[in-house]
């Protein structure tokens, strides 16, 4: 698949990823009709994150849908603390209302069903470098195991180095999920 790249400038993990994540790829033109694996990947990963909009003034409420494969958020305490706190209510300072016309609103987000796997893109500019990357979670009321990351230690993003943690392959607790493995 490296062939598909364009040449010249280096390309971030997370960039590459997005183009193995999107069937609509040029890295996928080669990929025979129902054989792509960017439509394997993508049903793994894809989630919908609703964003409200709601006017500091009036009733009016703003929504969009937007389907996504990874889900970006900013650096926290730890991955857990991250995504809860890209989920909080916020301000919006610039939003003009469609209802009355005043500036100001309060925006919601909310993370639909999630997908077998989660794929979670924390910038952590140089203070956050070391942020915790706890193995277990929980978001959105479902128990979460993080199994690999990718670290990227450089000035900027297309600088650097990209090193992956990846866990060790925990047992199966649940007999008939074993046997479903296998």
């Amino acid at each position: 698949c490296w062939t598909f790249l364009p040449t010249g400038q280096q390309r971030g993990a997370c960039e590459i990823l997005e183009m193995c994540l999107d069937p609509n790829s040029t890295l996928h033109n080669s990929c025979g009709r129902g054989k792509c694996y960017g439509a394997l990947l993508q049903s793994l990963t894809v989630h919908k994150l609703e964003r409200n909009l709601h006017c500091n003034h009036c009733p009016h409420v703003s929504e969009k849908v937007q389907s996504q494969c990874i889900l970006r958020v900013e650096p926290q305490v730890d991955v857990q603390t991250s995504i809860l706190a890209s989920l909080q209510e916020a301000p919006v300072s610039d939003f003009r209302c469609d209802g009355c016309g005043l500036i100001g609103a309060r925006q919601q987000t909310v993370l639909g069903a999630l997908p077998p796997f989660l794929v979670v893109h924390i910038n952590k500019p140089g203070v956050a470098a070391c942020l915790s990357a706890e193995r277990d979670l929980r978001v959105s009321g479902t128990n979460l195991h993080r199994f690999a990351a990718v670290h990227h230690t450089g000035k900027t993003p297309t600088s650097g180095h990209y090193t992956a943690t990846v866990a060790k392959k925990r047992p199966l607790q649940d007999p008939a999920i074993r046997l479903g493995a296998h």
